[in-house]
């Protein structure tokens, strides 16, 4: 490293009539351990959240799935019910549920816990993130429910999904 630094110091030297000089300088080191707590915090936020919105999935799965095993859908539908009504008043329980966690958490993260993913993300990028996330998952629960008849079965194959949503979200 000397030796290309003089190489170079003749070379523009001889060529420019002009100086350089080298080394290396040392920037003051500080260490902010609130700086380092608030990152953890918006890390811990970033992997928490999905986890904690995708416990709903196994619910909504769960109650479709045991009003089709202990047959009161088609005791429903003998008392002249639509299946067009039932998915929809099951869409918006769950949707209406969906949103009551949703304010809690938006509520929670920006107010109570000042969370720099909620306070610094604007509102409508996480009321779209949020529609998107509830009609995911309750859609895909509806999905589900055709092919699984045991509460048992849809309770862990609720969770297992609820797992892989975590992992993709």
């Amino acid at each position: 490293m000397e030796a290309q630094y003089l190489i170079n110091s003749a070379y523009i030297k001889n060529n420019f009539n002009t100086t350089v000089i080298s080394g290396v300088n040392y920037y003051p080191f500080t260490f902010d351990i609130d700086d380092l707590i608030e990152r953890f915090i918006s890390m811990a936020t970033i992997i928490i959240l999905p986890v904690c919105l995708c416990m709903g999935y196994p619910i909504f799965l769960l109650a479709i799935v045991n009003e089709k095993e202990k047959k009161l859908i088609e005791i429903m539908k003998i008392n002249g019910l639509k299946m067009s009504n039932y998915w929809i008043v099951n869409y918006f329980f769950d949707w209406i549920f969906y949103w009551i966690c949703i304010a809690v958490f938006w509520f929670a993260g920006t107010f109570v816990l000042g969370l720099r993913a909620f306070t610094h993300t604007g509102f409508m990028v996480w009321l779209v993130i949020f529609n998107g996330w509830g009609m995911a998952q309750i859609s895909w629960a509806f999905l589900t429910s055709v092919f699984l008849n045991r509460t048992q079965t849809a309770s862990i194959v609720g969770y297992c999904i609820a797992v892989y949503f975590m992992a993709i979200g």
